[in-house]
């Protein structure tokens, strides 16, 4: 697992726009669109589609602050926050109410909420699919870090980055 972890910070070391998948690429334009006026935009997606990768970075470019969690949010009491990017959130309807809580009690205008599928809700959405081309750019951006893997036996990309999980280890 600690082989994982050193990747996983590798890549957040390393990234840059030009790792953005052309799915990512796409969805974050349709992102940015959607956060022009204030409100939250669910982006959803199956297990490793680049979910989160794509949320470090829109954190990144729109100087918003990545959650992990909504739990995190917490933590950053006395932090102003223009926007939030919050990872792992559950799409229903109740959940999504209590994030819309926390937000109006903090001020916050701008949020995009990962989850796995569409919020069960009214709020506007984005859904990132992971293409045949994406696999190509993840291994280039891999292989840049010297980290080579083949993709022929990875469904996502969780399990391409770790092998283990596509053997139900």
């Amino acid at each position: 697992m600690s082989e994982f972890i050193r990747l996983l910070n590798q890549i957040k070391t390393h990234r840059n726009r030009a790792w953005l998948t052309p799915s990512q690429v796409n969805a974050m334009r349709a992102l940015q669109k959607t956060l022009r006026i204030p409100g939250t935009v669910n982006l959803f997606g199956s297990v490793g589609v680049g979910k989160t990768f794509l949320g470090w970075s829109l954190a990144e470019e729109m100087r918003y602050v990545y959650l992990a969690h909504i739990d995190c949010l917490a933590d950053l009491q006395d932090q102003e926050i223009i926007g939030l990017i919050v990872d792992n959130c559950a799409p229903d309807r109740e959940s999504h109410r209590n994030i819309l809580k926390h937000l109006s009690f903090r001020k916050i205008r701008y949020a995009v909420l990962i989850t796995q599928q569409m919020i069960g809700d009214y709020t506007s959405y984005v859904e990132l699919e992971l293409e045949a081309q994406d696999w190509d750019r993840v291994v280039e951006n891999l292989k840049s870090i010297k980290v080579f893997r083949d993709p022929s036996s990875a469904s996502n990309l969780w399990q391409l980055l770790n092998p283990y999980l596509s053997q139900g280890v």
